[in-house]
């Protein structure tokens, strides 16, 4: 406090002194800044401030074995120089490291920790902020080879495709189902060779599922009353039941053309829906059954298009030349997300089932997004697998594009189909992370949508 007295006074009899000497305007001009220098400098020494956070840090989504980083910004209005420190409130969750304004959050396993980083001026005094991580639950549910898992619609069995040899046969390409927690695994089918996603009838009575001979099959739950739907020696792929487990829609080849026919659920009454001289594929029906959506090469470009269910009122919902492949229904039937882009470069679009409206909600270069977009059964989520150079994970999205989080960090390929699990808790999918092969994981998606806890001061 003296001290800053002192260079005060000294700096007002200066610049009295330099007016009486008549100094030059340019010496008056440099003794008025330097005055007002020590008057701020002796003021902060007065009045010392501690940094001060620009703003919040949200809440981070880490993968296990994977890594997030955030940059956190102190200001000093003292213009004090300021260095941060990090600690995390759970190592065995996350760990955390800090280089200048980057700080970098690594998962290790499930669970929820608290990172809190503190800013300090050379005075000693400091500011924190802290946000909450989160590392979603990854289990392995089969101890043996698994692809392409299927919710039942209650939620309690997976169904899934497995090799595993069993009395003398290979075993290749079977129809299995077990417990949510992998549990109770039985095999459905032995005389057949399964190749496509398994998908249950709306009352989870039965699986349907397409063979290596590009048969549709179906299957009681319980393994018995396995059957040929198609039954001819065309290409039959791709089914998909009517939400009131009446009809299955699928793709065929039998006209020729690659079209979307519907049979009976029996396999009776099969119908040339789409009739087109383009290739029809990826049938999805709406949720109240009214209507389908597919994928169509009608020309040089493919588009999403929109049919009522007996073949009708067939519309081009995309109508542009980028690759628009994949459409999935939100739950309440207004909305349809899709794959849209190039081979190697493309997002997940949403758009208006009347085609309106169509909004990307990824926009990540370096990512090549490659499946089915799935919504989360309340319509609010959006899961869909990304590839970079090395490998395919899993990531979700809030509806509206915001909220990105990357879920697994897999150091392998992420294979097939994922499933949201009826709950909305859970998403299941296969994975060669193991050494042994692919297998059938579930990873927790239950942290969306919680209140963020965030302490700032």
């Amino acid at each position: 406090m003296r001290d800053s007295i002192r260079l005060r006074t000294r700096a007002r009899l200066a610049y009295t002194a330099c007016r009486r000497t008549r100094c030059s305007r340019g010496s008056l001009r440099e003794l008025s800044a330097v005055a007002v220098l020590i008057t701020a400098l002796s003021s902060a020494c007065e009045n010392p401030l501690a940094p001060e956070l620009c703003g919040a840090v949200a809440d981070q989504v880490v993968p296990a074995g994977g890594a997030v980083s955030v940059r956190v910004c102190f200001n000093d209005e003292n213009g004090d120089g300021v260095s941060l420190a990090s600690r995390t409130s759970d190592g065995t969750v996350a760990t955390v490291t800090v280089r200048g304004r980057v700080v970098t959050v690594t998962g290790v396993r499930g669970g929820t920790a608290t990172v809190t980083v503190t800013a300090r001026d050379p005075g000693g005094l400091s500011a924190t902020v802290s946000f909450g991580v989160i590392v979603p639950g990854i289990v392995r549910l089969t101890d043996r080879h698994g692809l392409m898992p299927a919710w039942s619609p209650d939620g309690t069995r997976i169904a899934f495709l497995g090799r595993v040899p069993e009395t003398g046969d290979t075993g290749d390409g079977s129809i299995f189902v077990m417990n949510a927690d992998g549990s109770g695994v039985k095999r459905l089918t032995k005389s057949i060779s399964a190749v496509a996603p398994p998908a249950w009838s709306p009352d989870g009575t039965r699986i349907v599922f397409t063979t290596r001979d590009f048969e549709i099959y179906v299957v009681n739950a319980d393994g018995s009353g396995e059957a040929n739907l198609t039954n001819n020696a065309d290409w039959d792929v791709y089914p998909a039941w009517s939400p009131d487990g009446t009809r299955i829609a699928f793709v065929s080849d039998r006209d020729d053309d690659i079209e979307i026919y519907v049979m009976n659920a029996d396999g009776s009454g099969t119908t040339n829906l789409s009739n087109s001289h383009g290739r029809d594929d990826w049938p999805a029906w709406s949720p109240d059954g009214s209507r389908i959506t597919f994928t169509s090469r009608r020309g040089d470009d493919i588009d999403i298009y929109v049919m009522n269910a007996d073949g009708s009122g067939v519309t081009n919902l995309t109508n542009n030349p980028a690759l628009d492949l994949w459409p999935a229904w939100s739950p309440d039937g207004g909305r349809i997300a899709f794959r849209s882009g190039i081979p190697f470069s493309a997002d997940i679009q949403v758009i208006n089932a009347d085609g309106s409206g169509a909004t990307n909600v990824t926009n990540n270069p370096e990512y090549v997004y490659g499946s089915v977009p799935r919504w989360s059964p309340d319509g609010t989520r959006i899961a869909f697998t990304s590839a970079d150079r090395n490998n395919t994970e899993i990531h979700v999205v809030n509806a509206d594009g915001s909220g990105e989080a990357t879920l697994t960090s897999t150091a392998g390929t992420v294979f097939g189909d994922h499933a949201w699990s009826p709950d909305g808790r859970t998403i299941a999918f296969s994975s060669n992370h193991s050494s042994s092969g692919f297998h059938v994981y579930v990873v927790d998606v239950s942290f969306f949508g919680k209140a963020a806890k965030r302490a700032t001061r």
